[in-house]
């Protein structure tokens, strides 16, 4: 039992979980060393994913001003639009040249090895500091998450948007703060820009709010506030492929790629 002194007395902030420099360091060693891991399992890779080859086409394609093109594909852009801007990065001279290939490869493992920091700083808010190492070592050991974060394919950024926005959700559902609300909605749209399942995170976020509020736990004013920032950052993220989506094939849509019944899963 916590006495009433307690948050004078030096104890953290009710709905606050103190990070200290530990954190940082296990987390960082732990982000390097997924990093790491996924370097050494690209240099024994003698093929790249099949998805690849268009992935660097659609990169290609918005480095050479073609972005109708690009768009026109049915992969979402946003891991194409990244691998671009590395190798334009990359590019300029007197910083030295990338193959395309390579760019790909440092937005692939840069966020593969970033998810590792992410999942940990949500395993330690929601389940504590041991659940948070061992779940972040377990992410970066993960064969899986290795394989897929380690070629030229998108799962890797996929995982950091999703992880991004499962704890800014967890975050603003726990705290019931309209601005990380915002930001999960945000960190969703980011998701659904690499793939289409992405904006699942932020709708199942706003669905826990929803039941938050039915059962009595949140004003109506706090959880109306919650909700429209949550909206509001999905859609200002989503609303310009949305919109290209509309002009290009004359119906409102989600994607090119799935349908709405397969994203539900229907």
């Amino acid at each position: 039992v916590v006495g009433p002194h307690a948050a004078s007395a030096g104890a953290p902030a009710p709905g606050r979980t103190p990070f200290e420099w530990s954190d940082v360091a296990v987390a960082g060693g732990l982000t390097l060393f997924a990093g790491l891991l996924r370097w050494l399992n690209w240099q024994q890779t003698e093929l790249i994913f099949n998805d690849g080859p268009r992935f660097l086409v659609q990169a290609q394609l918005f480095v050479a001003g073609r972005w109708e093109q690009a768009l026109a594909d049915p992969y979402h852009p946003l891991y194409a639009l990244a691998t671009a801007a590395v190798r334009l990065v990359l590019g300029v001279e007197g910083v030295g040249r990338a193959e395309w290939e390579q760019a790909a490869l440092i937005v692939s493992i840069g966020a593969g090895a970033a998810a590792v920091a992410v999942f940990y700083v949500f395993t330690k808010s929601a389940f504590g500091r041991q659940a948070a190492w061992i779940g972040a070592a377990l992410l970066a050991c993960n064969p899986y998450s290795i394989e897929f974060s380690s070629d030229v394919q998108s799962e890797g950024l996929f995982q950091l948007g999703f992880l991004l926005a499962v704890a800014y959700g967890w975050s603003a559902l726990k705290n019931q703060s309209p601005a990380l609300a915002g930001w999960a909605g945000v960190m969703g749209g980011l998701a659904y820009l690499v793939r289409p399942e992405g904006v699942g995170v932020a709708l199942s976020a706003g669905g826990v709010g929803l039941v938050c509020w039915g059962k009595g736990l949140w004003r109506f004013d706090r959880a109306l506030a919650w909700g429209l920032a949550l909206v509001t950052g999905l859609v200002a993220v989503m609303a310009p492929y949305l919109v290209w989506l509309r002009v290009e094939q004359g119906v409102w849509s989600v994607s090119q790629k799935k349908s709405v019944a397969a994203l539900a899963g229907v």
